[in-house]
């Protein structure tokens, strides 16, 4: 049973009913926090075998394109990085020529 309350936000999963006696600028405040924490979709890939062999930058727009949660970092190879794994980022190796050397992955 739902308690009586006024009907303040909502979206395909999630609900906010305030009491009657929450101000109208109290309202906003925890409406526009419930939007701040919505859950974020599911990135769906996390490797990108399929750019081996194509330019660096093209292929770091496909990795931000298709997770927009990562950030593609193009990377001559030879170079130093640093070896924390991180989940929103991609390491994209590449060749003199600018062509991507190894499967960029998530890490």
């Amino acid at each position: 049973m739902r308690q009586a309350g006024t009907h303040i936000a909502s979206s395909a999963e999630t609900t906010l009913v305030m009491p009657r006696h929450v101000s109208a600028q109290q309202q906003r405040q925890i409406s526009h926090l419930g939007q701040a924490f919505q859950p974020r979709p599911a990135a769906s890939k996390s490797s990108w075998r399929e750019l081996v062999g194509v330019k660096g930058q093209i292929a770091a727009t496909t990795i931000e394109r298709e997770n927009p949660l990562v950030h593609a970092h193009v990377v001559p190879e030879g170079s130093y990085i640093i070896h924390d794994f991180r989940c929103d980022r991609v390491w994209v190796w590449v060749d003199s020529n600018g062509i991507v050397t190894r499967e960029p992955r998530i890490g």
